[in-house]
């Protein structure tokens, strides 16, 4: 990572060196071709291939020019590369761009400068030459320091704002210092403050390397240095989340995500970092992913994942609920917590197995509650009523005699006599059923006298005699 970083910043720093566009080869040749040639000595105007107006090339000051006697008048002009015009620069350096303008009161001689780093074109009427000279032109490749003819330390105004700058990442570390000179001479120069010869202006470069930026601006003579450090490590990111999750991992309300971003001490600064994120859908194992980013392009992402949420409820469902059971049926009701994301993490369910008649007569409520493992509840809960009839209360005494187990290791002639008792009690029963209300009572006073015969013969218990007297006597109106 940090590899591909430092690739990046050389471009980066490539680019601001060269800010015009792509390098080209070095031109074997470069003309001042336009208007003015035939001035020049040419045998024609717009001629890129007239030795009389090539310029000519300094390795000292890595830069082609040349100065030429211009008569009055208004001219214009390019930098034509290699006697063609398959490559030529016009106005703010631009590849077959406009044409640069010279306008003359009076014939003078006119400098032309060219820069192949950058493919500016421009002469010394129409911009000014500002040169930085100082204690560190010799790192830029100078023959000595404080030398203002050196044009490596050339600021230039490509844009033709007024602005004239220079970058370069190439000084080591140390103190210099720095003026702006014009006209590649001592003669006009601008100290701190923009200050008529005054005082030098210094500048510290950092042991890790540094991006320093010269600009000078035409209207005020203020040189400013800039000194960015090299960066080339990434910063730091963590991700948080809040609220954090249960003991179950899980969450019932929103989860927000932010993001924190710090950058090494001495780096460039934070510059961007992920916002806070929101996640309000239902889901298990969820994840946000951020990206920070320091001021030097460094980047870092994380990921904070795991994330599960759930809102909803959990459910509690009855089944198997007739609605009306009477006395001598069977009451079988499941209840089933359910939950189809999170799970149950716990519930109050109870099912049902009973007789209707252990339960009692009347309306019975079954409720529970279940929790989820997000901390959700629910909760359910169903009805059912138990009834007694003649029929059913007949059914039931039957059962009740058949089932003790006096019946099941009596004789014949004694079950002969539980039988018989039955038979009479609900014979009272189902005329009961037919009576007319004032008839009912002495029909029901039968049946109960019957079942007190037969609890006291042994075929019922005390208790079951009580429920079954007390179920007969709900059968009055």
């Amino acid at each position: 990572m940090r590899f591909g970083r430092l690739l990046a910043a050389l471009a980066v720093c490539a680019a601001v060196l060269a800010p015009a566009g792509a390098a080209t080869p070095n031109p074997t040749s470069v003309t001042i071709a336009g208007d003015l040639q035939s001035e020049l000595g040419c045998s024609g105007d717009w001629d890129p291939a007239c030795a009389a107006s090539h310029l000519t090339y300094d390795a000292n000051d890595d830069v082609w020019q040349g100065t030429f006697a211009v008569p009055a008048g208004s001219w214009n002009y390019k930098a034509a590369l290699n006697d063609g015009w398959d490559e030529n620069y016009g106005l703010n350096a631009v590849n077959n761009g406009a044409n640069i303008p010279l306008v003359l009161a009076a014939g003078r001689n006119v400098k032309f400068y060219y820069d192949h780093k950058s493919h500016w074109a421009t002469d010394n009427v129409g911009s000014t030459i500002v040169v930085a000279p100082g204690s560190f032109q010799s790192e830029l490749g100078c023959s000595g320091d404080w030398d203002p003819s050196c044009l490596r330390s050339w600021l230039q105004d490509v844009d033709g704002d007024g602005t004239y700058t220079l970058a370069t990442d190439v000084i080591p570390a140390g103190n210099y210092e720095a003026k702006a000179a014009i006209d590649e001479s001592w003669d006009v120069n601008y100290g701190a403050g923009g200050t008529f010869d005054g005082a030098n202006i210094p500048f510290t470069v950092p042991p890790e390397g540094a991006t320093v930026t010269f600009s000078y601006v035409n209207a005020t003579h203020v040189l400013t240095i800039t000194v960015v450090s090299l960066d080339t490590t990434d910063p730091t990111i963590s991700g948080q989340r809040t609220p954090a999750a249960n003991g179950y991992g899980w969450d019932n309300t929103d989860v927000v995500v932010s993001f924190t971003c710090n950058d090494n001490a001495g780096g460039s600064g934070v510059d961007s970092v992920t916002a806070p994120v929101t996640l309000s859908g239902n889901g298990a194992g969820q994840s946000v992913n951020g990206t920070c980013t320091d001021k030097a392009g460094n980047s870092a992402s994380t990921s904070v994942s795991g994330i599960s949420i759930d809102k909803v409820a959990p459910t509690v469902t009855y089944s198997g609920n007739a609605g009306t059971y009477t006395v001598d049926q069977q009451v079988v009701i499941t209840c089933t917590p359910g939950d189809s994301l999170s799970g149950i993490a716990g519930s109050t369910c109870a099912n049902v197995n009973a007789s209707a008649a252990s339960l009692g007569l009347g309306p019975h409520t079954l409720s529970a509650t279940a929790t989820d493992k997000a901390g959700n509840t629910g909760a359910g809960s169903t009805i059912f009523t138990v009834v007694a009839t003649p029929a059913s209360l007949c059914r039931l005494t039957e059962q009740l005699v058949r089932d003790s187990a006096k019946y099941g290791s009596g004789g014949r002639a004694q079950r002969a006599v539980a039988d018989g008792l039955t038979t009479v009690a609900c014979a009272a029963l189902r005329a009961a059923a037919k009576a007319p209300p004032p008839a009912q009572a002495p029909l029901i006073g039968i049946y109960k006298a019957k079942v007190s015969l037969l609890a006291a013969g042994g075929w019922l218990t005390p208790g079951q005699a009580t429920t079954l007297r007390s179920f007969a006597d709900a059968l009055l109106p």
